[in-house]
């Protein structure tokens, strides 16, 4: 009887004869090679038709300002409180309630002179009206 022989491999056979065409297929290299020499590169052209991002732009400095935004900045910088300018802002933010409160009491206070002065002269109208009446009866 003769000796039996070890099966190696995928294909059951021993060394180079028995190796199959799928374990060294690379379909890759398939695909790389396809087509007319203007085709090949299948993959390179597929990414074509997907670009990337666009870059992006560079920054950009700011213009310098003008000549009236700069005088507004620092009039704002001047009224607006905080920092060491900003007392003008703080004078501001406290003098405008009392301010105010000082208009509406005087609102107050003349609505109420302007009641007693209309009282006072309907008063005398009435006085006036009974005086010539009674003139008249007489």
């Amino acid at each position: 009887a003769a000796p039996r022989q070890v099966l190696t491999g995928p294909a059951g056979g021993g060394g180079m004869e028995g190796r199959s065409w799928k374990e060294n297929f690379k379909a890759h290299r398939v695909a790389a090679n396809a087509g007319t020499i203007g085709e090949h590169f299948i993959y390179h052209r597929e990414a074509q038709s997907y670009p990337g991002p666009m870059r992006r732009l560079a920054p950009q400095k700011p213009a310098p300002p003008s000549a009236l935004q700069a005088k507004f900045r620092r009039f704002k910088r001047y009224i607006m409180p905080g920092g060491s300018n900003g007392t003008v802002g703080v004078a501001f933010g406290f003098g405008l309630p009392v301010m105010g409160s000082v208009v509406l009491a005087s609102f107050v206070y003349s609505a109420t002179q302007d009641n007693s002065r209309q009282y006072a002269q309907v008063k005398e109208k009435i006085e006036y009206n009974q005086k010539l009446t009674e003139e008249a009866r007489v």
